[in-house]
Formats: C-alpha cells, sequence, structure tokens
C-alpha cells in the first residue's frame, strides 16, 4: 500500500499546520521529546523550505482530521492513501507520490484464531477499529450488519480489547 499526504488546500500562511493521527512508532516515537518519523519530516519540510514557511506538526484523532477536511482547513496530512479518504481518483485533494509502502495488519487472540481471506472472513465477528478509520469492503458489512463494530481511540486501545477478549479482530 503506497503512503503519501495529501494537502487539504494549495493556500498557506508563512506557518503550516501538518496534521497526523499515526500516534506510534516509527511515526511518533515520543511526542513530548518531539521524536519520530513524522517530526523527522516536518523537521526537513521547513529546512527545505529555505525559511519561507514553519511546518508545525499537530497529532491529532481521526475524527477531528475528517472535521478539519470537511471545512477545507488548510494543512497538509502525513502517512495517508486516497482510498482512506475515498479519494482514489485523486480529485479532492492534492497528493504527493508515494512516500513509503506499508500494510495493514489483522489480528486476532492466539487463542481464538481468526484467519483472514478476505473481508467475508469476518462476517459475524466483533471488530475493534480506530474511531473515524475507514477500511475498504469492511465498511459496507458494517453497514448492513454483517460485521459488529466497536470504536477506540487508539490502536493500542484495539490491542488492548483483542488481548482481553473484549473484541474478536482488530485492524492495525
Amino acid at each position: 500500500m503506497a503512503i503519501s499526504f495529501l494537502m487539504s488546500s494549495p493556500v498557506f500562511a508563512d506557518t503550516i499546520k501538518v496534521w497526523t493521527y499515526h500516534e506510534f512508532p516509527p511515526f511518533i516515537v515520543n511526542e513530548q521529546a518531539q521524536t519520530g518519523l513524522s517530526y523527522d519530516l516536518v523537521e526537513l519540510l521547513t529546512e527545505r523550505s529555505g525559511g519561507e514557511h514553519e511546518f508545525r506538526l499537530q497529532v491529532v484523532p481521526r475524527e477531528r482530521l475528517n472535521n478539519r477536511l470537511k471545512v477545507k482547513e488548510p494543512g497538509i496530512v502525513l502517512w495517508v492513501n486516497p482510498n482512506w479518504f475515498d479519494d482514489t481518483e485523486q480529485k479532492k485533494y492534492l497528493w504527493t507520490d508515494a512516500l513509503l509502502q506499508d500494510s495493514n495488519s489483522v489480528i486476532s487472540q492466539i487463542a481464538r484464531p481468526i484467519e483472514h481471506n478476505g473481508n467475508e472472513s469476518l462476517i459475524g465477528k466483533k471488530l475493534v477499529a480506530v474511531r473515524g478509520h475507514k477500511y475498504k469492503g469492511v465498511q459496507e458489512l458494517v453497514a448492513i450488519g454483517n460485521i459488529s463494530r466497536i470504536d477506540v481511540d487508539t490502536e493500542v486501545q484495539a490491542v488492548r480489547m483483542i488481548a482481553s477478549a473484549r473484541a474478536d479482530v482488530a485492524i492495525i
């Protein structure tokens, strides 16, 4: 899966907001110390702008990001894919070329393993997912009631729900 970043608007002030909702390594290693790939990229963008712009990283929940994009607030979103923003044609936002390749993993308990052979293998299961995240094909099965979805705020919470058997499967 190609990971890029999107720009919600081509118009920016001297300070450019950069958003990410990926708050885990390698993207965010330590938010207090401002370390991780996201901070490194923001620093590089500021440096490469030759003093014309200052890029400022903000870690925001996906739902808050969705609201900012809905009202066309100017900013850049790191580590995203057009599929995740209903923009496979890349016409709603300005997209960069892919910066890296990434993938999702479907996890379940070792004691109750789920063999993932496509989205149909999730039918009848309780899925825990990060609030605001969209999964192509899975959303449709949730909408018609074939998959039960529980929303949490972070990937860490999703993993804990799987570990405690409060859900069957998570997409990380």
